[in-house]
């Protein structure tokens, strides 16, 4: 017997708002030029025995995800974002960029959820952990790659919340 489709929680479609910054203080950064890609990573520990050849059991070490995309909109807040710069190395139309850093930031992906609703990626500490090229070429649009680590808050054991409303 074939299994039974809900055909509600068929969907697709692109990130409505990416937003970046610090927690509770949150903006927009515009239009992606690439998907929102959220990834986990796994380690884990192998243990053997000199009796057989094969791994006997493997349970996890390590757990990690990231977030990764391309902001479109290369204006310079979302420049301070995207190279983890302090709020005031920003200043009128200049951006400095030097080593003082940010820090942990906070990452909130609105996108389309099931059956019509809104799905909500809430990452409440973030550190930016890779820049992508700055390319000014005719040769096509390019935007700002950028990359975060989610970071597991060591109060509730947690590293991101995913809603659907």
């Amino acid at each position: 017997m074939p299994a039974t489709i809900t055909k509600g929680n068929l969907f697709n479609g692109p990130a409505t708002d990416v937003k970046i910054g610090v927690d509770g203080s949150e903006v927009s950064v515009g239009s992606t030029l690439a998907p929102v890609v959220l990834r986990k990573e796994v380690e884990h520990r192998e243990f053997t025995v000199e009796q057989l050849k094969g791994t006997v059991k493997r349970e996890e070490s390590r757990l990690r995800y990231f977030i990764t995309t391309a902001v479109a909109e290369k204006t310079l807040a979302n420049l301070q974002k995207a190279f983890n710069q302090v709020a005031g190395n920003l200043v009128a139309s200049t951006l400095t960029i030097d080593e003082d850093v940010l820090g942990e930031q906070s990452i909130i992906i609105e996108g389309p959820g099931p059956n019509g609703s809104t799905r909500t990626v809430d990452c409440p500490i973030c550190v930016s952990i890779r820049t992508g090229d700055y390319v000014m070429s005719m040769a096509g649009q390019a935007g700002i790659e950028i990359e975060f680590e989610i970071l597991q808050n060591p109060s509730d054991k947690s590293f991101l919340q995913i809603r659907d409303a």
